[in-house]
């Protein structure tokens, strides 16, 4: 049986409703705090799986780094996302995540779904898996964001220069040769 027009979108619209509230959330509740020592390993071997940097360079971590850094000092909930996220990996390898060569992690974030976004809405109702949500929804986008927005981003697609630190600046008055 086949629903009518205002039915359909009656339904539509309490799926919408749902999937907002189900989708991950930063809890400010858990305040902000410092990521130790093991943790920014485990996030650094996570970011070079999802950018293909791995092993990533130190120059090339440094912008994330300080980024990660500050979101968990300034941003409440932050801290508890990585660190469920740290733990979440740490699982995943039965053991230390940072300690396992690249295709091993990079095996155990695909299979885990990781790197997949956004998350489906039907996805959303299983509740066992909030965890690896929050991870998809909230951390792996600022994790792409700040690499890319970084010198080491803009290297990896092509360009000598990050933007706004061109080497001529009338290259762009005249026609390229």
């Amino acid at each position: 049986m086949a629903l009518d027009h205002g039915a359909a979108q009656v339904v539509r619209r309490a799926r919408g409703a749902l999937s907002r509230w189900l989708r991950p959330a930063l809890d400010p509740t858990t305040g902000t705090g410092l990521l130790d020592v093991g943790q920014l390993g485990t996030l650094r071997a996570f970011a070079e799986v999802l950018v293909g940097a791995a092993p990533m360079p130190d120059d090339d971590w440094e912008p994330v780094q300080r980024w990660l850094v500050g979101a968990v000092r300034t941003t409440p909930g932050y801290l508890a996302l990585c660190a469920g996220t740290c733990r979440l990996l740490d699982a995943l390898a039965g053991g230390p995540f940072a300690h396992a060569n690249a295709e091993q992690r990079t095996t155990w974030v695909a299979a885990a779904r990781l790197g997949v976004r956004p998350v489906a809405a039907s996805e959303l109702l299983r509740v066992g898996r909030r965890v690896e949500h929050a991870v998809r929804e909230l951390l792996v986008p600022d994790l792409l964001r700040v690499y890319f927005d970084s010198p080491a981003g803009w290297r990896l697609v092509g360009y000598d220069e990050i933007l706004g630190e061109c080497r001529d600046p009338w290259a762009y008055t005249r026609r390229p040769a």
